[in-house]
């Protein structure tokens, strides 16, 4: 297996861990700024944080703290990534130089990941971040 080193995603922003001040300072702020601003809104989907580790020759999965081996595999990733991300896994490899490395995080959700919402039947993977 290739030497990755870890690099821990940090947890993403949301209204839970926000106090409710922050957010009205904020708002406010944008409120009276003379410029006017944009406001982009995406979805926060519940699942597990994945990150996706690729060289020329080789590959491997994290999850937020540290590398998914064999003895815990976070709800199958690595058997998902075996059959649904290969062809991604080999586009990106067809790219790449030999010393180079390439980490896409990215959310791994659906049925069996997360109980408080319904994605559908099956998991899926979304990248969020190169």
């Amino acid at each position: 297996m290739t030497d990755f080193k870890f690099r821990e995603f940090p947890s993403i922003e949301n209204y839970l861990t926000v106090a409710d001040d922050l957010n009205k300072e904020r708002i406010a702020f944008l409120d009276d700024s003379p410029q006017p601003h944009n406001w982009v809104v995406t979805e926060k989907i519940d699942g597990s944080n994945i990150g996706l580790y690729i060289s020329k020759h080789d590959w491997a999965i994290a999850k937020r703290t540290c590398f998914v081996t064999d003895d815990h595999d976070l709800n199958n990733v690595r058997v998902y990534a075996r059959e649904q991300l290969m062809p991604v896994i080999k586009a990106i490899q067809s790219f790449m130089n030999e010393n180079e490395r390439c980490i896409l995080y990215g959310e791994f959700y659906g049925l069996g990941i997360q109980n408080r919402v319904y994605y559908g039947p099956g998991k899926q993977f979304k990248f969020f971040h190169v």
